[in-house]
Parts: C-alpha cells; structure tokens; sequence
C-alpha cells in the first residue's frame, strides 16, 4: 500500500510539472477547428495508450530485477564460504551471513569494524595480515592467507583468506574466507601420529641393534676359531645364522634411513659431484651383487657430464639399490648402467634383462612397504623400502626418479639430477 501511495504521488509531480511546461510554452493555434480537436485527441490517446503499455513493461522489468537481485543476494548471504569486501586499511565495508556466522557477530555490528584488529588476536598474525593485504593490493592478484581467526564463542577459527582488489574500484577487495579449521585438526593429529610412529620405530630398531651385533659377534667367532671342529651340517647352520642377521641388520638399517627421511632429519651433505668417477668407484661393490646372481654388468657412462651438486652418499645409495633391485628381478642376460646429459639434467639409468613390470603395478612401486608379485619369481623377504627410500632422496635433491618397463622385456629405472652451471 505504501508503495502504491509513493507511485501516486511521484505521478501527481510529473502531472504538475507538465502542466507548468505546456503553459508556459503551448505551441498551440489559437483556433481549432472540431476535426482538428478530434484528431488531436486521437493522437493523444494513441500516445496515451503507448505510455500505458511502456509503463506496463517496466514495471515487469523491475519486478525480474528485484527477483533476481534478492535471488543473487541469497546466494551471496547464504553460500558456503564467507565473503567480505575490505579497503586497504582492512577495514570491513561488507559482509555475507556466512562470514557474520563464522565470526559470531551480528552484520551491523560487523561493519566497519577493521578484520586484524578485532578478529585476529596474535600479534605475528596481524603483522602476517598486514603484508598479506598489502601484497593484495600492490600486486592486484589473487592472494592467499593462512592463519588463525577470533570465531564464534572466541574459538579459533583456522581460516584461509584469497583476497583480489575490485576491478572498477582499486581501493576494495574481495575477501573469501574458507573454514579450514577441520583440517587444521586432521593435520595437527596426522603429524602427532607421525611423531609417534617414528619415535617408536626409531626405539624398537635401536633396541634390536644391540642383541643382533653380539649374535653376529658370536656366530662369526664361532665359525673363525672353531671351524676345523665344526661338522658341515653345524657349520651350515652358523653361515645361514649369520646371513639372516645380517639381512635384518639391513633391514632394520632400511627402516631407519626411510623414517629419518620421512621426518626430515636426515642430514645431506652437498658437494659437486662428478657423477661418471662416483659410479666407476662404487662399481666393485655393485660386481660383486651381478657376479652372485651370474649376471653380466656394462657401463655406458656419457664423458664430459658436468658436476652436479649432490651428496654423494646418498646418491651411490640410490645406485645401489636400483642395480640390487634389478639383480632380485633378472634371472639371465645382463645389467647396464648408463648415463647422459638431458637439457638442464643427468639422466643416470639401470636397465635389466629380467621380467619386467605389469602396468597396473607401475605406480605402486615407489610406494613405501610395498612388493610387487611377481609371477616366477620368489618372495624376496625384503621390506619393499628401497624404491621408496630412493625416491625420498633423489627428491630431496630436487630431481626425478621414475621407471620404463614393458612385461616380459625387462625394465629400467633411472632418476634425473637437476645441473647447476655457474657462468664463467
């Protein structure tokens, strides 16, 4: 009703103002004739009639613009992330209920009010705020931030802001706010779990050292000063006693390495590297692993490779645990090691003769704690960590590790070095 009472009023002004006009000014004869009057009044129902029907369509058009206005202004109030718009001095000039929800405060209450001095309490994180924001609208792209917020109740709420300046006004930007809070928590228990887990491998390894050296001591002097006493059949079971120790041993030295890479406390001491001279002096150690299996090893080291910024420990280790994986996987042929320059990389490969690797098989075998059946071949016993542990490493390193293998015709697994050449 109230709204009609407006809509009379606004056309009883303009009535009046037209009536002032046509007086001052008529542009009328003095004199009309009846037919003149007639057709006169013609035109001006005519005219009368198309004002009608003008003022017919706009008035649906504003009806669809109000519907759609209160329909986008529901998407905006109730979506599912919390929008604000804020000037640069961070200074909140709107906001959605969603953001009003998530910060426990009324929309009027919400305005105006500035986001790092009301909604975030730790000083580092309003300092953090600040740059964020500055960053927004110096660079006036898509920005993102992390930290924790001031929420319902005073409960923290872990939220990610991605903030870009308005483009018809450089003096606002949007701001959506993200409940991450949930996977604060997940993340929080994972890196607990984690700690625990590596605290108690790190425990039960070290508390097995010790009683495995002395059966190692023991069994070894056993078979050195009593070996003339010894029958075969003793002295096979000493010699099996003392390799399944020293299988352990390596195996628990494996699970070692792969929880100390995995909770970052392995220490990597960098140095250029000549990578053909590191390969040829770890060669004698890697013969002695293809003689025992009868198998033939070549070399195709590429010369004039650049040195590559690495520790050369642990990249003799990756080696090593390619060409053994290689030699548990081949039966007969041969083992070849190769390396080449590849753009701004050292490619450095094992390529064997053996069985190769079933597709589907292909992405699980960097995977930690993970064997891959393979048909004809035995269960080889180990802890399926060497694959996993060269990964961690050659990544560490910023390069690539990665496998090429059609079933039935053997495989080769290589990693890539990245190069860092200083100008002269």
């Amino acid at each position: 009703m109230k709204k009609k009472n407006e809509e009379l009023k606004k056309a009883g002004e303009l009535r009046k103002g037209a009536v002032e006009k046509f007086k001052s000014n008529p542009a009328l004869p003095e004199k009309l004739s009846k037919l003149d009057v007639q057709e006169l009044i013609e035109e001006l129902r005519i005219h009368q009639i198309q004002l009608e029907m003008q003022n017919d369509e706009l008035r649906k058009t504003q009806q669809v613009v109000e519907e759609s206005r209160a329909k986008y202004s529901d998407l905006y109030d109730f979506a599912p992330v919390g929008y604000l718009t804020l000037n640069q001095g961070g200074l909140i000039l709107e906001a959605n209920l969603t953001a009003c929800s998530q910060l426990g405060v009324e929309r009027s209450r919400l305005i105006h009010k500035p986001l790092f001095l009301s909604f975030i309490t730790k000083k580092e994180g309003k300092d953090l705020f600040n740059q964020y924001l500055w960053k927004v609208f110096k660079t006036k792209s898509l920005e993102t931030y992390e930290g924790e917020l001031k929420g319902k109740d005073d409960t923290p709420l872990y939220a990610q802001l991605e903030s870009i300046v308005v483009k018809d006004n450089p003096s606002q930007c949007r701001t959506a706010i993200t409940d991450i809070t949930g996977r604060k928590r997940v993340e929080e228990n994972l890196r607990r779990a984690m700690a625990v887990k590596s605290e108690f491998t790190s425990m039960v390894s070290h508390e097995l050292r010790t009683p495995m050296t002395v059966i190692k001591e023991g069994v070894g002097m056993v078979l050195e000063q009593a070996a003339e006493s010894l029958s075969p059949t003793h002295r096979d079971y000493l010699e099996t006693a003392q390799r399944n120790v020293d299988r352990l041993a390596r195996l628990i030295n494996e699970v070692l390495d792969y929880q100390r890479l995995e909770s970052g406390q392995t220490e990597f001491r960098r140095e250029e590297l000549d990578l053909n001279a590191a390969i040829q002096e770890c060669l004698p150690s890697v013969s002695s692993l293809v003689r025992q299996k009868g198998l033939e090893l070549v070399t195709a080291l590429s010369p004039g490779l650049p040195e590559v910024p690495c520790d050369k420990d642990k990249i003799m280790q990756v080696l090593v645990n390619l060409v053994s994986n290689a030699v548990t996987f081949t039966s007969k042929g041969k083992i070849a090691i190769r390396t080449e320059r590849l753009d701004n990389a050292i490619k450095v490969s094992v390529q064997d003769d053996g069985i190769g690797v079933q597709p589907e098989d292909l992405p699980k075998l960097f995977q930690s704690f993970s064997q891959i059946p393979i048909q004809g071949a035995r269960k080889t016993g180990g802890t399926g960590l060497g694959l996993a542990i060269s990964k961690k490493i050659v990544e560490m390193h910023h390069g690539k590790i990665g496998v090429d293998s059609v079933y039935g015709h053997g495989s080769t697994f290589y990693f890539l070095l990245p190069i860092i050449e200083r100008r002269r």
